[in-house]
């Protein structure tokens, strides 16, 4: 229970307090009890991070603290705090996981941004992220294009994108249909593969 209110400077005080007089249990249960993530960041950057303290940051909800604890603090147990942004759903931080975490499960997060249908960051993950299955991403991206599925699509810059060839066709369509050089409906128009 809350018994008072937990602002920047005494956030900071404790972190002091526990650092001088090495009751770092009770400090840490004080800035737990806060609910604010950035708090629980600041001390597990400052002090000490332990299970209970990654749980917490977890609970907090706030991926913004869980992205950057595993990229500022040693020891983060690198899988859960995977699940947790994955979890989120937020495909910004599950492509910034993949890009600058060690020891992130590639395959994973990819499915996960797939997933998210947010063709800007599955483009991004194709461009910058070593250990990608590119055909598998193509063709998440193509589809959701085909399927206008995506209102983003048509300010991407996709021809950039090598697909193979008999994907061709329907990538050249699609692209042209966004992109209103056409005035044909597509349903008007097949193309057999």
């Amino acid at each position: 229970m809350k018994d008072f209110v937990i602002d920047d400077e005494s956030a900071d005080r404790f972190i002091q307090l526990a650092l001088t007089t090495g009751d770092i249990q009770k400090y840490e249960d004080i800035i737990i009890n806060s609910g604010n993530p950035k708090y629980m960041y600041e001390f597990a950057c400052k002090v000490i991070l332990d299970e209970k303290l990654e749980n917490a940051i977890i609970a907090a909800g706030d991926v913004f603290y869980i992205y950057h604890l595993c990229n500022d603090v040693q020891g983060v147990n690198i899988q859960k705090m995977e699940q947790a942004i994955i979890d989120s759903g937020n495909a910004c931080y599950i492509y910034l996981f993949a890009r600058n975490i060690d020891g992130a499960n590639i395959q994973k997060l990819q499915d996960a941004v797939i997933k998210s249908e947010a063709i800007e960051y599955m483009y991004y993950f194709l461009k910058h992220v070593d250990g990608v299955d590119d055909l598998l991403l193509k063709y998440a991206i193509i589809n959701l294009i085909k399927h206008e599925r995506s209102t983003r699509a048509a300010y991407l810059p996709i021809e950039t994108i090598m697909v193979p060839e008999y994907f061709s066709k329907s990538c050249e369509l699609a692209i042209e249909y966004k992109r209103g050089k056409t005035n044909v409906k597509r349903k008007k128009r097949h193309y057999h593969i």
